[in-house]
């Protein structure tokens, strides 16, 4: 006891340096368990999107989009087809300009999708208002 006729207050323990290596061991193996998981969940998902966007993908080269084009009729009777072919791999598609068309103020195109290698034909004109 004191002078004050108080007990003396017991120093706090504190914990010891193993459990303290004991808690970050603990930590650090969550946070790799954690890291592994989100890594590998990540990954998974890629392939699968690239496996299903690679089933879709079914494309055809230029050479035979070029003559699928010159076989079609609607494609030819609007002028004089451009040498090249444009892919666009968004629409999974290939573009040939028609340069010279009967219809001078339009920019008209053919496009081959690369699925099912359908020939489409659009004139693509401006929208004119009538004043």
């Amino acid at each position: 006891m004191n002078s004050y006729n108080q007990p003396t207050p017991k120093p706090k323990k504190k914990p010891s340096k193993a459990i303290w290596i004991i808690l970050i061991i603990v930590i650090i193996i969550v946070a790799a368990f954690l890291i592994y998981a989100i890594n590998s969940r990540n990954k998974n998902g890629a392939e699968e999107n690239s496996t299903t966007t690679a089933s879709k993908r079914v494309t055809i080269t230029e050479a035979q989009a070029m003559e699928k084009v010159k076989a079609a009729k609607e494609c030819t009777d609007a002028g004089k087809l451009d040498t090249k072919a444009t892919y666009n791999p968004i629409v999974n598609s290939w573009s040939i300009k028609i340069l010279e068309s009967s219809k001078p103020e339009c920019s008209p195109i053919c496009s081959v999708h690369g699925q099912d290698q359908k020939v489409t034909f659009s004139w693509n004109c401006p929208k004119t208002t009538e004043q």
